[in-house]
């Protein structure tokens, strides 16, 4: 709730109904539940990840779509039902829902697993340009990768066992992405408590 508060505290940064109705529906559907390894918030991310919207511009749209990403991504995965997604689609926007559809599309096309540890900053930038990279997504993206970098440094590196691939994988995502070393700094620093 640190970002829904903090908007109703400071409209100047454009809160409107589509984010707040968007947000509500990722707070009702992680509720108080925690990350596994680290404990944090599951909300963390999409406070987080809203903050960086912020200071890269995204309109309210990507800010949207940001906030229900998790629930359109986990039901486009491999072996997922869909329940999640089926639960809540009837409270999601259509073009909401088809921004987080591109975003989770593309996000998925890349993970950090055995089988794309070859990958390489050329063939991250051929996925996005094979999956468009609508301007929405491709924020949604770099929101994506600072948080979930900044989490791994602070909770994981060094001690997950895939550690060296997962430096390199937000390495290669965030330059695929444009993001300059300076600019992840700054980012991180607007998110690191």
């Amino acid at each position: 709730m640190i970002y829904l508060k903090s908007l109703q505290e400071n409209s100047k940064n454009g809160f409107n109904d589509m984010l707040r109705k968007h947000y509500e529906v990722i707070l009702q559907h992680y509720g108080n539940a925690t990350t596994k390894r680290s404990g944090v918030p599951l909300m963390n991310h999409i406070d987080e990840g809203l903050l960086i919207l912020d200071a890269l511009k995204a309109n309210q749209l990507a800010k949207a779509a940001y906030c229900v990403h998790p629930i359109v991504q986990g039901a486009l995965e491999m072996n997922s039902s869909g329940k999640s997604l089926k639960e809540w689609q009837h409270k999601i926007d259509a073009e909401v829902m088809y921004i987080a559809g591109r975003y989770s599309l593309l996000a998925n096309s890349y993970l950090c697993r055995p089988e794309t540890d070859h990958y390489t900053i050329s063939d991250v930038q051929s996925l996005i340009s094979l999956y468009g990279g609508m301007p929405e997504v491709l924020d949604m993206l770099r929101a994506d990768k600072i948080q979930n970098a900044k989490d791994f440094n602070q909770y994981h590196k060094g001690t997950h066992p895939r550690s060296a691939e997962l430096a390199n994988y937000f390495d290669i995502w965030q330059k695929a992405l444009g993001i300059t070393e300076s600019r992840r700094d700054e980012l991180y620093a607007l998110i690191t408590h």
